[in-house]
């Protein structure tokens, strides 16, 4: 699939801290890496979905120099309205991952922000996200990210 639309780059400001690491657990890796979304730039990290359960599941780090309070996704899911596509965020004190919101079906890139608490960030700064497709894929189902950072 081809963007419908593009947005030139943006600079979030100096408090931004992007994924040190990315790994995509579940899932096809169509196009770009983690570094991709570094840059608000439409070159994204392509994901498609793969058939069983997960549909995708990937995972980015983050080091931040204090605590940070939210994290912004810019990109899309171009899939099924009746898919749910969680993002999450690592809970160092139960240690397991809570979920902050999902990523809707949608057609272009949209600025979702989801907020964090002080338990996602460990007492060396590292954060943790998930996104998650956890019911069955379709391979013609999408994820595309051009731009997370945490703040």
């Amino acid at each position: 699939m081809t963007k419908r639309f593009f947005f030139p780059p943006i600079d979030f400001g100096p408090n931004r801290f992007f994924a040190e690491a990315g790994t995509v657990t579940t899932g096809t890796v169509n196009s770009g890496t983690y570094q991709s979304t570094h840059i608000r730039d439409g070159t994204d990290w392509e994901i498609n979905e793969v058939v069983g359960a997960p549909g995708f599941l990937l995972t980015m780090d983050f080091t931040a120099l204090k605590v940070a309070n939210k994290v912004t996704i810019v990109g899309f899911y171009d899939g099924n309205v009746g898919h749910t596509v969680d993002v999450d965020a690592y809970n160092w004190g139960t240690t397991s991952y809570d979920t902050l919101g999902q990523l809707p079906d949608a057609l272009a890139d949209t600025v979702y922000t989801f907020t964090l608490s002080a338990a996602h960030t460990d007492s060396d700064g590292s954060i943790k996200i998930r996104i998650n497709h956890s019911s069955p894929g379709n391979v013609a189902h999408i994820l595309y990210l051009d731009k997370v950072h945490i703040s």
